[in-house]
C-alpha cells in the first residue's frame, strides 16, 4: 500500500509550519492559506470561477456507485493509517482552527466512523525512511 499522507508529513523537516487545503473545503482554504502567507483575506469570493465551488467527481456522470457497508468498511479498515495520519496533518494545521478541524473529522465519520473517532490502528504505522531516501535523496540518519 502506498502511504501518501505520511509519505508527505515525513517528508517535512520536523518543526515545519504545515497548512493544508482540504478538497471539500476548497476555496475557504485557498483565502486562509493567502491570508497565512500575507496575502488578502478573502481573495476567493463566493462569485469566483477559479476553483471549483462543488468538489464531486463527475466522472461517472451524475449517478453516484454504490458501494456495500461491508466494503466501506474493509476500504477503511484498510485505510486507518493513512486516516490517523490525515487527523495529524489537521491538527498540525496553522491555517485551521478547531472548529474546522472537527468539521473535517465529522465530515470522515460518515463513511469511516470507527477510524474517525481511533486513535491507533491494528496495523502498525510502516517505516517509511527507505522510501524516502530512495525516492527523494534524503540522508538516512543512522542511530
Amino acid at each position: 500500500m502506498f502511504f501518501n499522507y505520511l509519505y508527505h508529513l515525513e517528508a517535512a523537516p520536523k518543526n515545519a509550519k504545515i497548512m493544508t487545503m482540504r478538497t471539500e473545503h476548497l476555496v475557504d482554504d485557498w483565502n486562509s492559506v493567502e491570508y497565512t502567507v500575507g496575502g488578502e483575506k478573502n481573495i476567493l469570493g463566493p462569485t469566483q470561477t477559479v476553483l471549483a465551488h462543488n468538489n464531486v467527481n463527475k466522472g461517472s456522470g451524475d449517478d453516484l456507485k454504490y458501494l456495500s457497508d461491508e466494503s466501506r468498511t474493509l476500504i477503511c479498515e484498510k485505510l486507518c493509517n493513512e486516516i490517523q495520519t490525515y487527523k495529524m496533518i489537521l491538527q498540525q494545521s496553522i491555517n485551521l482552527n478547531e472548529q474546522q478541524i472537527a468539521q473535517s473529522i465529522e465530515e470522515l465519520a460518515v463513511n469511516c466512523p470507527i477510524e474517525a473517532s481511533a486513535t491507533t490502528c491494528s496495523t502498525p504505522l510502516p517505516d517509511i525512511s527507505d522510501k524516502l531516501v530512495n525516492s527523494r535523496g534524503y540522508l538516512k540518519i543512522e542511530n
